[in-house]
């Protein structure tokens, strides 16, 4: 149902001149890869850096500096992430 309301605002809302832009393609082939580039530079370079707290709130981002996880998930999330996208069978070709 999702993937409806994002093709919709793909079409309707997005000029055809971005749509067919070369950037704008590979971004959508390769889903993949742009997903796991975001997440890799969420995690390493935006870290939540407010007053920390035993109890965590999630304010800004999802790891916080101190967080004794946090050097174990800048290294070992993005890997678990690319090793399962390496599993996933690539979306199929779409019917015109």
């Amino acid at each position: 149902m999702y993937r409806l309301f994002f093709r919709w605002i793909w079409e309707k809302v997005v000029p055809e001149s971005i749509r067919n832009s070369k950037p704008v393609r590979w971004v959508a082939n390769h889903r993949k890869l742009t997903i796991w580039v975001i997440v890799t530079v969420w995690i390493n370079f935006f870290p939540a850096t407010y007053e920390y707290d035993i109890v965590h709130y999630r304010k800004y981002s999802y790891w916080y500096v101190d967080d004794p996880w946090y050097p174990y998930a800048r290294f070992l999330l993005p890997l678990i992430l690319g090793a399962v996208f390496l599993f996933i069978p690539p979306d199929p070709p779409e019917k015109k």
